[in-house]
């Protein structure tokens, strides 16, 4: 089998149809968002887009870049213990939270993927772009956000 395809056995996947055009960003849980972009920018060469919080969400994000372009990072701190980057701060502490891929149809993603959606539909996430997050069991143990771009 070529190393491109997975079989059954491998675990569960996207389905076929679900078309993504890149990777969006790629966003760590952080424990002081003030403190982790001043590292980023410092240590990294980053420069910082934005920052705002996502009420619907429970996170303060920031969203950061290499000066060339290419993706983003962004980081999130959560607004409550009881959101759910507060909770996984809890359980794992800072770390990779999830991987972000851009879709041009984030309807027609949601109707292939059905139950993987958690929760159900799109939201609106950080700029206001619509998102909706794969919950970790359909895409082999990492969270995925689907991003319509």
């Amino acid at each position: 089998m070529p190393p491109h395809q997975h079989s059954a056995a491998a675990g569960p996947y996207l389905p076929a149809g679900v078309r993504v055009l890149s990777v969006d960003h790629v966003a760590t849980a952080v424990a002081d968002l003030d403190a982790a972009v001043a590292q980023h920018v410092a240590l990294l060469g980053l420069e910082l887009v934005g920052v705002e919080e996502v009420p619907g969400h429970g996170v303060r994000e920031a969203l950061l870049a290499a000066p060339g372009g290419g993706t983003r990072v962004q980081l999130v701190a959560a607004t409550s213990s009881g959101t759910p980057v507060g909770r996984f701060l809890a359980r794992r502490g800072p770390g990779l939270h999830h991987v972000a891929y851009a879709v041009a149809d984030l309807d027609a993603a949601l109707a292939q993927l059905g139950e993987a959606v958690v929760p159900p539909g799109a939201t609106s996430g950080g700029g206001g772009a619509r998102v909706a997050f794969l919950h970790p069991r359909a895409t082999g143990g990492v969270l995925v956000e689907l991003v319509e771009r």
